[in-house]
């Protein structure tokens, strides 16, 4: 049963417990980039999500890091094209970030509108290939872990569901 959803969360384990090995590797097990989409210089495997630096500055936007799902490598990212295609239309690359604009927050201040939950994550997709990843911005949280912060985002990634993206590399808890 190669398709059984039993089998799969084993499989998702086994895979993430080859990341020491193709850590060490290195270079040697990145070989094999495809043309157009964002794969790790050291072992070749997918992002598992994207981090935007703190510039220091608030008028420039930080670099764009991914972060690998196989070996935690990390690796710049241009913020013009999709990770998962590399589509470069600016038209058909989304971001959805949670907003509390008139709605009643579930933390509201007494007027009806409170903090965002999520305030330095976001979702960024792909209209083209259909495909997401959830964004760590650190310039709103310097103190985040993005690897933690990815995992909590859970209701981020229910959305993008919804809108019929789908994760570039599903997650631990298999979002």
């Amino acid at each position: 049963m190669h398709g059984s959803p039993r089998v799969r969360p084993r499989l998702r384990f086994q895979a993430g417990s080859l990341a020491p090995a193709l850590e060490a590797l290195g270079p040697l097990a990145g070989r094999a980039a495809a043309e157009g989409r964002a794969l790790c210089p050291s072992c070749g495997g997918r992002p598992q999500l994207s981090v935007a630096a703190d510039s220091g500055d608030s008028l420039v936007t930080g670099r764009r890091n991914l972060l690998c799902a196989r070996c935690a490598t990390s690796w710049d990212y241009t913020r013009s094209a999709c990770p998962a295609c590399g589509e470069s239309d600016e038209d058909r690359l989304l971001v959805y970030a949670e907003q509390w604009t008139g709605a009643v927050s579930p933390h509201a201040n007494g007027n009806g509108a409170g903090p965002a939950i999520f305030p330095n994550l976001r979702v960024v997709g792909c209209d083209s290939c259909r495909r997401y990843l959830i964004e760590v911005d650190m310039a709103r949280d310097t103190r985040a872990v993005p690897e933690v912060d990815e995992l909590a985002a859970l209701p981020l990634d229910l959305y993008a569901a919804d809108q019929g993206l789908t994760k570039v590399t599903p997650n631990l808890m298999g979002f």
